[in-house]
């Protein structure tokens, strides 16, 4: 497939990512994830009013190479010259993807490694079930475990490690999760 072909696929929204290669169908997402990226991508863009970068959701797309599109759950894009008709063409900022049953197994396995590979700066992975977020940073071209911030810890804060003056309330994400 073409740069062009894979291009024009995603030319109207879709509940798809191709991942690898191949085309993945996108099941509607539970109220907890939901809550979650709602939460986080709410944060961020209280934080990045009135700044360059900016927030995108799930209903964005993330086309990192020819054979990988990804619609994140949140992501962070702090060049303009990277959104391009619609789409984010490369690498955003940071990376939040909150696990779902179906798509564990990628979050933590395929697309961490694609992330890493195009140069994401940091890439958290969001576990409602346990309400745990695990943040990696990218170091020397490879993602490091950060921290894991943990949700049964009241009042529990952090920063993102490119944007230190942004605070993440770990309640905060995780308070609209049953």
């Amino acid at each position: 497939m073409s740069t062009n072909l894979a291009y024009a696929y995603f030319e109207e929204p879709k509940n798809e990512e191709l991942i690898d290669g191949q085309i993945v169908a996108m099941a509607p997402a539970r109220t907890e994830h939901n809550s979650a990226s709602t939460a986080i991508a709410g944060m961020f863009w209280n934080h990045f009013r009135g700044k360059k970068c900016r927030v995108y959701s799930t209903e964005a797309m993330t086309i990192l190479s020819e054979n990988d599109h990804f619609a994140p759950d949140v992501m962070v894009v702090c060049r303009s010259d990277i959104a391009i008709d619609g789409k984010i063409i490369g690498a955003p900022e940071l990376v939040v993807e909150v696990l779902s049953r179906s798509t564990a197994k990628r979050d933590r396995g395929y697309k961490k490694n694609a992330y890493e590979k195009h140069g994401v700066k940091e890439y958290w992975i969001v576990d409602v079930e346990f309400r745990i977020i695990e943040v990696f940073v990218l170091l020397n071209g490879k993602f490091e475990m950060d921290n894991i911030y943990s949700g049964d810890e009241s009042g529990t804060t952090f920063s993102p490690s490119i944007f230190e003056d942004l605070v993440i309330s770990v309640d905060e994400v995780f308070e609209k999760v049953d």
